[in-house]
C-alpha cells in the first residue's frame, strides 16, 4: 500500500506535483460541529503522478490533484 496521507496531520502528502515543487497547497475546510465526513475520493500516489514527470501530464490535466469529500449534516447541539 502506498503512503498518501501523513499520519501525524491526517492531511494528503501533496496536492500540486511539478517538476520543482511537491507539497500541498489544496485544502477542504469545513465545521465539525455541522458536518461529518461520509467518504473522500481516494488520493494518487506519487509513482503514479511522476511516471510523465510531472502535473499537468498528458492523463492528468491539471498540476493540482483533485480533493472530493462527501458530508452530511449533523444536528448542532448548542449555537452560541
Amino acid at each position: 500500500h502506498k503512503r498518501r496521507m501523513d499520519s501525524s496531520t491526517n492531511e494528503p502528502l501533496f496536492t500540486n506535483v511539478t517538476r520543482d515543487f511537491i507539497g500541498s497547497l489544496d485544502y477542504i475546510f469545513y465545521t465539525a460541529d455541522s458536518l461529518v465526513v461520509e467518504s473522500l475520493l481516494e488520493l494518487l500516489d506519487e509513482e503514479s503522478l511522476r511516471k510523465d514527470t510531472a502535473l499537468p501530464s498528458p492523463e492528468w490535466s491539471s498540476d493540482h490533484i483533485a480533493l472530493l469529500a462527501e458530508f452530511r449534516c449533523c444536528k448542532n447541539i448548542s449555537r452560541r
